[in-house]
């Protein structure tokens, strides 16, 4: 297979017509996303390296022509699910191998996607969707590689993003189509979820690496979208049974973008005030986000990392409330929550994703008394991920374990501690 896929690569280079090979390669990437084969990104990497620069280059180019072949759709959202494989299945596979394969080589490119998107008026447009995964698996690997914020090309792209798409009416528009309830499935255009989803999920990721010197700081943003954000929580968590996949993925990347900017540098909350202002909204606020976790037919899609949205929307969920309790002293309407311990844990004990059952932990430190807290089980699992996190933050120049500060690191491994004696 190795030495086919080499020729199928040479020939793909020089080849001028549309279909030479294509269908091979796809085949032959098929197979590996089934099998999911370290040594097929260690053997072949030169070859892996092209196909992703070939896709890059195809998906800047003026024409269009080639969207118009089954061929070549079918390589790219093969390639697309290959790459995010990448970035969640292949622990063994170095970060920098892999942002190699997934970073542009040059802003061209990107400069190239941009252009044929100001062009495209068609909502539905297939090249939108291709475009929005490509961008969504960039936003994937830096949550994933926060250190990777430094990269010239991925700066250039957040910023972009924030100033062409997310500050903008169209922007504001789309949000004001999410307040409709009962709420028309005919919204979702590839176009509205690529401002809403793919866009609100590269910047939420970029900030949550790096809020330092950006276009726009926190409040400039929250103003923007967070009043209409809010409004979306408040109203369609009451139906959450209801909810479509495409508004799902709506939800949990506009909570990632407002929790990144109430999170904004380790500030924890404070920004959360510019549309949260009273006690009263906060409540409401936290009664929604309870809304979320505690709905049930979301635990059996929990994976061992944030690879579907399922898992997305619990962790930052999770992460939110314990956020806003904290620095808005509101802990004590989570204690007022008498079942809200029973959901934690249920999810605790369902969850595989070991940050979520983390974060679970987290908030039933703050809530429960100490001689609750004494009757948990915590599994020595927990006490180990904690350590490897300290491991890793320690030796970040930055002092932290992907965008948590080491301090938080050693406080959370203190209540673990405190919940094992």
């Amino acid at each position: 297979m190795e030495n086919n896929f080499q020729q199928l690569i040479d020939a793909l280079q020089i080849s001028s017509s549309y279909n030479d090979g294509l269908s091979e390669i796809t085949h032959v990437l098929e197979k590996q996303n089934s099998e999911l084969l370290p040594s097929f990104i260690s053997n072949l990497y030169q070859p892996i390296l092209i196909l992703e620069h070939w896709a890059w280059q195809l998906l800047s180019q003026n024409s269009h022509q080639w969207i118009k072949e089954s061929d070549y759709v079918e390589l790219l959202n093969t390639l697309a699910l290959f790459n995010k494989s990448l970035i969640f299945h292949y622990d063994n596979i170095q970060a920098d191998i892999k942002a190699s394969l997934l970073i542009p080589e040059t802003i061209d490119w990107i400069n190239g996607i941009f252009e044929q998107l100001e062009k495209t008026n068609d909502a539905n447009n297939l090249f939108l969707s291709l475009t929005g995964l490509w961008f969504d698996n960039l936003s994937y690997f830096l949550r994933e590689n926060p250190e990777f914020e430094s990269s010239n090309i991925i700066g250039y792209i957040s910023r972009h993003i924030a100033r062409r798409y997310v500050m903008t009416d169209r922007y504001k528009f789309y949000l004001t189509e999410l307040l409709q309830s009962p709420l028309p499935q005919t919204i979702f255009t590839a176009k509205q979820l690529f401002y809403i989803k793919t866009c609100s999920s590269c910047l939420s990721s970029y900030l949550f690496a790096n809020a330092q010197d950006f276009l726009y700081n926190a409040e400039e943003l929250i103003r923007h979208f967070g009043v209409d954000y809010v409004q979306i929580i408040l109203r369609h968590t009451y139906t959450i049974e209801s909810w479509s996949s495409q508004l799902l993925s709506c939800i949990t990347y506009l909570l990632a973008l407002f929790a990144c900017c109430c999170w904004w540098g380790g500030k924890k909350g404070l920004q959360a005030k510019t549309v949260i202002p009273t006690e009263s909204a906060a409540c409401e606020y936290i009664d929604a986000l309870i809304r979320i976790i505690s709905y049930k037919p979301l635990y059996k899609y929990i994976t061992t990392k944030r690879s579907n949205d399922q898992t997305a929307l619990l962790d930052i969920t999770l992460f939110s409330m314990i956020n806003i309790a904290q620095i808005q002293d509101f802990t004590w309407f989570l204690r007022s929550k008498t079942s809200l311990p029973e959901t934690l844990l249920a999810i605790a004990e369902t969850s595989v994703c070991e940050k979520i059952s983390l974060c679970v932990y987290g908030i039933l430190a703050e809530i429960l008394s100490d001689e609750c807290l004494k009757e948990l089980k915590i599994s020595d699992s927990v006490s180990v991920f904690f350590f490897d996190m300290l491991e890793q933050a320690w030796e970040n120049p930055s002092k932290k374990y992907k965008q948590i500060p080491i301090f938080h690191i050693i406080k959370g491994k203190t209540r673990v501690n405190y919940l094992q004696l």
